[in-house]
């Protein structure tokens, strides 16, 4: 029993802490403003060898807890550890496991639909999310509805990763975000949204087109309900995940000009003007390339109906000779 006490004691448990600090933001009306208590998220870094290290040792405490005590919850984080330590198959087979011997149960569920994603096979991960929604709806913050629409762009394809069919709204394409939405229910959106990325980002690294979309809008959101300060590091992160946009280049240096009108410091890491007038010029370039690519389109339709046209002179010719 004092065996079995002290394993169940050294097992880790997985808490996301946060730090704090006082700094200067910027609200969207150009308000300098002081704010405290600032959330840094501190997930796990699936990537540096000694929280690998860590996972294996952990992954050893667990099997011992579930060896001698056969805890099912044990051996669910035996699963989840597999999963850090980029083990999916073996995970996925953890997870499947104690579905026969305790099947519904909503951790299980997930842990397989997000494992049966990280595997690639889309089809199977929508279908243990929703399983898991219909077992606990208010799971994850109620968020896990964005994991669904996430799998959908996956299985439809990219030209449905759109502000409408993934958030059910839009944001506008002036230089400052709108919303029909009210402050309530713009929050409540950013909170889903950034529950999700938290969890998704520990697995997917840059560059990738879903995260860096969600990263731009949840960036957009910012910008209404919080202040432009927190919005710009957002769109930094989203120009990291690879989203380039006009959009984006124009709220950008609209935000970096309300921080230099209020004498507010931008963060080091913060895109540069030539960053971003890069991404205007892409924009007009891609402009420029599609009219030309029409009016060469045009000339070659012109020249073809100038050819019929001489043709059909030549045959009205000839036939009247003859």
């Amino acid at each position: 029993m004092p065996k079995t006490l002290l394993l169940l004691l050294t097992l880790l448990s997985y808490i996301t802490t946060s730090a704090c600090a006082n700094e200067y933001h910027v609200l969207l009306n150009g308000q300098k403003i002081e704010t405290s208590g600032i959330e840094i998220a501190n997930g796990y870094d699936l990537t540096n060898p000694e929280q690998i290290k860590q996972f294996e040792t952990d992954l050893i405490k667990l099997d011992s807890i579930w060896k001698y005590i056969h805890e099912i919850k044990a051996y669910s984080d035996y699963g989840v550890t597999l999963m850090y330590l980029g083990r999916y198959n073996e995970a996925k087979d953890v997870f499947t496991a104690i579905e026969k011997t305790h099947p519904d149960l909503y951790t299980t569920a997930s842990n397989l639909g997000t494992v049966y994603e990280l595997l690639g096979k889309n089809d199977s991960a929508y279908y243990w999310i929703q399983k898991g929604i219909t077992l606990n709806p208010k799971s994850h913050n109620g968020s896990e509805w964005l994991h669904l629409k996430i799998l959908e762009v996956k299985l439809k394809g990219l030209s449905y990763l759109t502000s409408q069919f993934m958030l059910g709204t839009d944001l506008g394409n002036d230089t400052i975000p709108k919303s029909s939405l009210t402050t309530e229910e713009l929050t409540k959106l950013r909170n889903h949204i950034s529950y999700q990325l938290n969890e998704r980002m520990m697995f997917v690294k840059a560059p990738e087109p879903i995260v860096a979309f969600l990263l731009f809008q949840l960036g957009n959101i910012k910008a209404l309900t919080e202040d432009v300060t927190k919005a710009l590091r957002t769109y930094t992160d989203a120009y990291t995940y690879g989203y380039r946009s006009v959009l984006l280049a124009k709220r950008y240096l609209k935000f970096k000009q309300l921080h230099k009108d209020s004498n507010t410091k931008l963060d080091k890491d913060a895109l540069t003007d030539q960053q971003l007038q890069v991404m205007l010029h892409v924009e007009e370039d891609s402009s420029l390339t599609l009219a030309i690519n029409k009016l060469s389109s045009f000339k070659t339709y012109l020249s073809a109906a100038i050819l019929l046209l001489g043709l059909s002179c030549v045959y009205i010719v000839f036939r009247n000779k003859v």
